[in-house]
């Protein structure tokens, strides 16, 4: 990848390269816990299918972030698109 920041992950994205986009999401995640790269990570991932990923994405990051209501906003969404309903409650 030509650089390792959330920067490059956002051009990535925006340029219509969400596979790249979501892989270095997931190397910058592995490297620093970021409640703002988990919550793109998962909707990449959600965009593009991996609705499962996504969902697993955004449990990891409110283990490391359990306070942030944006990340489980997101998971509550994402849980209850994929059918998981009092899970999504």
């Amino acid at each position: 990848m030509k650089g390792e920041t959330i920067e490059e992950a956002h051009r990535l994205y925006f340029r219509g390269d969400s596979e790249s986009a979501l892989e270095l999401y997931k190397t910058l995640l592995k490297k620093r816990p970021d409640a703002r790269a988990a919550v793109n990570a998962a909707l990449v991932a959600q965009e593009i299918g991996k609705h499962r990923e996504g969902i697993q994405i955004l449990r990891e990051a409110g283990r490391a972030y359990p306070n942030n209501p944006l990340l489980f906003s997101h998971l509550g969404w994402a849980l209850f698109n994929e059918g998981f309903l009092e899970e999504a409650e």
